[in-house]
C-alpha cells in the first residue's frame, strides 16, 4: 500500500482508508524546507478532484459504494483487483497542507502527495495509470457473503441428538482451538445451576466472573477472537437476564441482539429478523431467540472445556451441577423462549428488553433439580441421572429412567411423575424387566397425587417396588402409604392456622391404629413449624441417615430466642405412643444428629405421653444435660405442650418454655 493508506481486507473487497496523520508520524518523510513537527491534513484545493474519481468508480460498480470524508480522513471500499490502481489516481490528484506554525498564512504549506512521500524513505509511481486502469470487473455481493457464511445448524429442533450435533461438529473445535480451560466452565456451569434454583444474583455473579475470565484476558489469537466477540455477548446477556430476574433495578446494560457473519455455525437455532448484507454483516435475531441461543451456546462452551473431575452423569459436590440434567434444562428453556410469541415493541430499542419475560417461570423448567433436592433430602444418594437403558454390553437392559440412586449400599431405579407408572400393567412389565436381569436395583416410583387404590394394593405386595408421593412446590416426600405430603398454603391468617393445629391436634388424640397415630402427629408438627414459627421450614420428611429414618427435618432462618441455639437443621422425632417412650430415644436422635450434619445441633422430640425416668441407671434429664455438655440441645414436648398449642395458638411461647426448661436442668 502507498504510504499513508491502509486496507482492511473484508468478505467483498476491502475497506481502504487514507489519514495524513501516518504520514505526520513517519519519522522518515521530511519535506525539503520543511522538516519535521509539521502537521499534515488533505489540502482543501484537491478534495474534489478525489472526489470526483470516487463518484467515478461508483458509477461503474454501484453496488460496492461505501465513501465517506470524515474532515483529514478519507475512508472508501473497493474490489481487491482495484485498490492499487484506485489508490493512485487518489494520490496524483492529493496535495498534502503542512502547518508548522500557529494557524497563519505563512505557517502553511502544500506539496504534493508524492513529492511528501518520496521525500521519505519511498519511491511511488502515480501518474503510470489512468481512470481506463479501473477494471469492468464486478462480484456477486450477495454470492461472496454467502460463501463467507460458515455452515451451521439449518432447522430447528430440541432433542439431544440436535444438541450433541450442533456441540460435536461446531463448538467443540472452536473451543478446542481456543485453549480455554476449566476453571470457567465451573463458573458458566454454576451460573446455569443458580439460574435453575431461582438464585438469579448468585447466577448474575457467576456469568460476569466467567465474562472477564474469558474474554477480558484472551489471548487475541484469530480463533480465540471470534469465540470471544459473541461468548462476550451472551454473557453479558444471561448476567441481564438473571439481574432482571432478580429484581435488580436499573435498565439492562449490554443486550446486543445480532451475532456476527463468521459466528454463525455458533448457533443453536438459526432463526433471524435480518441476514447479513454488505453493510451490516450480522444476523440480527429477536430477543428470546437470542437469549435462548446465548444460554445454549454457553452450556456447550463450558462442555467443551476441561470438566471438572467428575463423571457427567453424577452431581459435581462442589455445586457446578455439570450434568447431563443443565442440558435438559438449557434445552427447555430454549424451546420455551423459542415458542414465545414475538412482541415486536421488544426489539434491541427497547428501554426495557428482559421485561417480557417476567411469565417465565425458569425452576419450572428443570422439576428435575427439585427431584435431586428432594431425593437428597431424603437419605438418597444421586448415582446417575436420566437415560433409556441400564448396563452395557450382554448386561444392558432397555428400562427408561430419571435416576439411580443408592441408600445404605443399595441401588434403586427411579421413575418420577409418569403418568404410565399408575397402570399395574406397567409396573408389572418394569418388575418383570429388572427380575430377568443380572441387576439387584429395587424400583422407586414417584407420584405428584395419590394412586387408586387396586394400583396401590399391587404395590403393596412387591418386594422390588418403593412408592413416595412427592409434593414438588414444597420440596416434601412421604411414602404413599403415608398418605401425600401435606400442604398448608390455603391457611394464610393467624385465626385459620390456630383452627387447623386444634383439627389437627384432635386427630392425634383420637388416632387408634399405630400408623394413623404416628401420621397425625407428624401432620400436626409440619403444620406447627410451617405456619406457627416464623422463618422456619420443614426441609424433609421420613429423612434417611446412614443411621435410621428422622421423622421430620427443619431449615431455620429465625434470629429469636431458643431457635438461634438451636441451628439448622434441626432433627424432630415424632412418638404418639400408647405409653411413655424409653430414655433410649434420646440417645437414638442424637446418634441421628450425629449422622445428619456436623451443624445439626437442635433436637426437638415431641413424645405423647413424655419419656420414662430411667433407661440403665440414666434418667432423662441427665441423658439430656450429657448430651448438651457434647454440643446438642434436645427439646422436648409431650401431649400437654401441643394442647396449650392448639388452645393458644401461641408455638412460640411454649418453645421458649421448653428451652428454658432446658437450660434449668
Amino acid at each position: 500500500m502507498l504510504p499513508g493508506f491502509e486496507r482492511d481486507a473484508d468478505i467483498v473487497g476491502s475497506k481502504v482508508d487514507f489519514d495524513p496523520i501516518r504520514l505526520e508520524q513517519d519519522e522518515t518523510i521530511v519535506p525539503d524546507g520543511i522538516g519535521r513537527g509539521g502537521r499534515y491534513r488533505i489540502a482543501d484545493d484537491c478534495i474534489d478532484s478525489i472526489k470526483d474519481i470516487l463518484h467515478f468508480y461508483y458509477d461503474r460498480k454501484p453496488g460496492i459504494r461505501e465513501f465517506s470524508w470524515g474532515g483529514a480522513q478519507i475512508s472508501f471500499r473497493a474490489y481487491n483487483e482495484d485498490i492499487e490502481p484506485l489508490c493512485k489516481l487518489i494520490a496524483a490528484e492529493m496535495v498534502i497542507a503542512i502547518e508548522t506554525g500557529f494557524f497563519d498564512e505563512s505557517s502553511l504549506t502544500e506539496v504534493p502527495y508524492s513529492e511528501v512521500v518520496e521525500s521519505g524513505d519511498y519511491s511511488v509511481d502515480v501518474d503510470s495509470v489512468s481512470l481506463d486502469d479501473i477494471l469492468d470487473f464486478q462480484a456477486d455481493i450477495e454470492e461472496e457473503i454467502d460463501d463467507a457464511i460458515p455452515d451451521g445448524l439449518s432447522n430447528i429442533e430440541f432433542s439431544n441428538e440436535q444438541y450433541n450435533k450442533y456441540f460435536s461438529e461446531h463448538i467443540h473445535p472452536v473451543v478446542s482451538r481456543s485453549n480455554w480451560k476449566g476453571g470457567n466452565a465451573w463458573l458458566i456451569n454454576s451460573g446455569i445451576g443458580n439460574l435453575r434454583n431461582g438464585r438469579y444474583q448468585s447466577a448474575a455473579y457467576c456469568f460476569e466472573g466467567a465474562r472477564i475470565g474469558l474474554t477480558k484476558h484472551s489471548l487475541f489469537n484469530d480463533t480465540v477472537t471470534r469465540l470471544s466477540k459473541i461468548v462476550d455477548r451472551a454473557l453479558n446477556t444471561l448476567r441481564e437476564l438473571c439481574r432482571h430476574q432478580s429484581g435488580t433495578s436499573g435498565s439492562p446494560r449490554g443486550i446486543e441482539l445480532f451475532c456476527e457473519l463468521e459466528n454463525r455455525d455458533l448457533l443453536f437455532i438459526p432463526e433471524f429478523t435480518q441476514t447479513p448484507g454488505l453493510f451490516d454483516q450480522n444476523f440480527r435475531l429477536q430477543n428470546q431467540i437470542w437469549i435462548a441461543n446465548a444460554l445454549v451456546l454457553l452450556f456447550a462452551v463450558a462442555s467443551a472445556m476441561d470438566p471438572p473431575m467428575i463423571s457427567r452423569s453424577e452431581v459435581d459436590e462442589y455445586g457446578s451441577n455439570l450434568t447431563v440434567k443443565n442440558r435438559s434444562f438449557v434445552l427447555k428453556v430454549a424451546k420455551k423462549l423459542y415458542d414465545l410469541e414475538s412482541d415486536t415493541s421488544q426489539q434491541s430499542g427497547s428501554q426495557d428488553p428482559l421485561s417480557y419475560l417476567d411469565s417465565v417461570e425458569f425452576e419450572a423448567l428443570a422439576p428435575e433439580i427439585t427431584l435431586t433436592r428432594i431425593l437428597s433430602d431424603s437419605g438418597f444418594t444421586i448415582r446417575t441421572y436420566s437415560d433409556s437403558s441400564l448396563g452395557t454390553g450382554d448386561e444392558r437392559i432397555d428400562l427408561d429412567h430419571d435416576f439411580v440412586v443408592e441408600q445404605e449400599e443399595s441401588l434403586s431405579i427411579v421413575r418420577a411423575l409418569r403418568a404410565a407408572d399408575r397402570s399395574t400393567e406397567t409396573i408389572r412389565d418394569l418388575v418383570e424387566t429388572l427380575q430377568s436381569s443380572q441387576f439387584d436395583h429395587n424400583l422407586i416410583l414417584l407420584f405428584e397425587s395419590e394412586l387408586d387404590e387396586m394400583t396401590a394394593e399391587y404395590c403393596r405386595e412387591q418386594e422390588l417396588v418403593e412408592v413416595f408421593y412427592v409434593n414438588m412446590r414444597e420440596e416434601r416426600m412421604s411414602h404413599f402409604q403415608a398418605g401425600f405430603p401435606p400442604s398448608f398454603e390455603d391457611y394464610t391468617t393467624s385465626d385459620e392456622v390456630h383452627q387447623r393445629i386444634s383439627e389437627l391436634y384432635s386427630d392425634a388424640e383420637d388416632a387408634e391404629t399405630t400408623e394413623d397415630k404416628g401420621n397425625s402427629l407428624e401432620r400436626l408438627m409440619q403444620l406447627i413449624f410451617e405456619k406457627a414459627v416464623p422463618d422456619t421450614q420443614v426441609r424433609g420428611t421420613n429423612v434417611r441417615t446412614r443411621v435410621e429414618e428422622i421423622d421430620l427435618q427443619l431449615t431455620s432462618n429465625q434470629r429469636q430466642y431458643p431457635w438461634t441455639e438451636l441451628g439448622s437443621p434441626i432433627n424432630v422425632e415424632c412418638k404418639n405412643w400408647s405409653d411413655t417412650a424409653g430414655v433410649d430415644v434420646i440417645y437414638t436422635a442424637f446418634g441421628k444428629a450425629r449422622a445428619t450434619s456436623p451443624d445439626c445441633k437442635g433436637i426437638i422430640l415431641v413424645c405423647w405421653e413424655g419419656i420414662s425416668d430411667s433407661y440403665e441407671g440414666r434418667n432423662g434429664d441427665q441423658a439430656i444435660r450429657e448430651i448438651r455438655g457434647k454440643g446438642v440441645n434436645i427439646l422436648t414436648l409431650d401431649k400437654d405442650d401441643l394442647q396449650q398449642i392448639a388452645e393458644t395458638g401461641d408455638a412460640q411461647a411454649v418453645f421458649e418454655e421448653k428451652a428454658d426448661e432446658l437450660w434449668d436442668r
